[in-house]
């Protein structure tokens, strides 16, 4: 089972293509579209490397804004 995470919707977005990512990150087109679409889990190396590329922080790439809401509200 693939981590779920929200690279697609942060590179809609921001603006930004799955090509953009790519080419930032040194990896196939196709490896990112395997990421945003859940086909293959991202190692936590490459996850750190797409916040970096996209300037957010980890926890904002697998959580949306009500889920960290709910977590800072226990």
């Amino acid at each position: 089972m693939a981590v779920k995470t929200r690279i697609g919707e942060v590179l809609k977005a921001e603006g930004r293509t799955s090509k953009w990512l790519a080419e930032k990150m040194s990896k196939t087109q196709n490896t990112i579209s395997l990421w945003v679409n859940g086909k293959v889990s991202i190692t936590l190396d490459d996850l750190y490397q797409v916040s970096e590329a996209l300037g957010i922080p980890v926890k904002e790439l697998l959580y949306d804004k009500s889920e960290l809401d709910a977590k800072s509200d226990k």
